[in-house]
């Protein structure tokens, strides 16, 4: 590593310590739902609900929802559906930008369930008179 690279980490380190919740949150479930397709941890059509759940569990204790307006009657159900919004964020932004680019250069697991790469079409047989 060199001095730059040293420093482009520390500014990157410091605009994410820096940033608000929400866009740690974001952040933090896009890469987290990369980690889960790496590891095979789970089938890649369970990755979604894992990362709604784990929202729903990580951002009340971020956001601290005592600070919500006064006006709003329940500020968990605010902040919970904030946490909804952010997934929803999150999963647009890796489904129609990232994947995109990412996902070419990930591996396909065994039973097949992240599909990146192209398979190749198995030719169908002709039936011989």
């Amino acid at each position: 590593m060199t001095i730059t690279d040293v420093k482009s980490l520390n500014d990157l380190m410091n605009v994410l310590l820096n940033s608000t919740p929400e866009m740690l949150l974001l952040v933090g479930l896009i890469c987290l739902g990369y980690v889960f397709k790496v590891i095979n941890a789970i089938p890649n059509k369970y990755i979604p609900r894992f990362n709604l759940i784990i929202a729903l569990i990580t951002y009340p204790l971020i956001a601290t929802p005592g600070n919500q307006p006064p006006s709003i009657k329940y500020p968990l159900v605010a902040v919970e559906i904030k946490a909804v919004a952010i997934f929803a964020i999150a999963w647009l932004i890796h489904g129609v930008v990232l994947k995109k680019f990412i996902d070419k250069y990930m591996p396909v697991n065994e039973a097949g369930d992240t599909k990146i790469l192209v398979k190749p079409v198995e030719a169908k047989e002709d039936p011989k008179p």
